[in-house]
């Protein structure tokens, strides 16, 4: 089995550039991590005791919101690697990670990385091109979520609710690009735009009935301070004595 951990691990470029016998040490490392579709490998704050390498299926990159409900900020498929920034700056979990499907991983300790990585700062380049390849991420998402809210804001509802839609039960394609993919991801960021919105409209229905009643209400009283008027009044009793001298004719 350790053969066969070995050339996997070859396989992945965190540990490509890495001598052969540093490698077989390495697979005896390694634990192998099975995990259920919806089951949590991990939850923002929990330590960071160890890395782990996707080897089959999908996990989703999730935080809580203050309104209690998940908020999804990527998804990673097999050959990613998970974890790495919680150890190297000894900090707790940014971030959750929860399987969207059933999933393989392999998990390597803290130490036994460190350890490595020490040996072999070549590493350093891998896990920097991956660092940078999740900030540009993080921008776009940024950029792409100050947009929908200047949209919202604006009462342009529909560009939000389309992406809302396509972001529910679906694997956010890897190879797409990165304004792609972080749409998709706001979609879950979002949802409450359908709520907003729907609350809106009964302000609005609101707002239209209120206008009705007091239009109404004015009418009334302006009815009132016409037939309350001295001028109507005298009409009203020049108009009586015009239909009396009408009647004695």
């Amino acid at each position: 089995m350790n053969s066969i951990i070995t050339e996997e691990l070859k396989s992945y470029s965190l540990f490509e550039d890495l001598p052969d016998d540093v490698v077989v040490e390495l697979a005896g490392e390694v634990e192998q991590v099975s995990l259920k579709n919806n089951k949590q490998l991990f939850k923002q704050g929990d330590p960071g005791d160890a890395l782990y390498i996707i080897r089959e299926g999908w996990v989703k990159i999730v935080n809580e919101g203050e309104d209690g409900k998940e908020v999804v900020y990527n998804h990673l498929g097999p050959g990613s690697v998970i974890g790495e920034m919680a150890i190297l700056d000894q900090a707790p979990r940014s971030m959750g990670v929860v399987a969207i499907s059933p999933v393989k991983m392999l998990k390597l300790g803290s130490k036994e990385f460190l350890e490595v990585l020490n040996q072999f700062p070549v590493m350093a380049v891998d896990i920097i091109r991956n660092i940078t390849k999740r900030l540009r991420f993080t921008t776009t998402y940024i950029e792409n979520a100050i947009e929908w809210s200047q949209r919202i804001a604006a009462g342009d509802y529909s560009f939000a609710q389309e992406q809302v839609k396509k972001s529910q039960g679906t694997i956010v394609d890897s190879g797409a690009s990165d304004r792609e993919r972080a749409n998709r991801f706001l979609g879950t960021f979002f949802r409450m735009v359908e709520d907003v919105k729907a609350r809106e409209d009964e302000l609005k229905q609101q707002l239209n009935q209120l206008k009705v009643e007091i239009d109404h209400a004015q009418r009334k009283q302006s009815v009132e301070e016409l037939t309350n008027s001295k001028f109507f009044k005298n009409l009203k009793s020049k108009s009586g004595e015009m239909r009396g001298n009408i009647k004695e004719d």
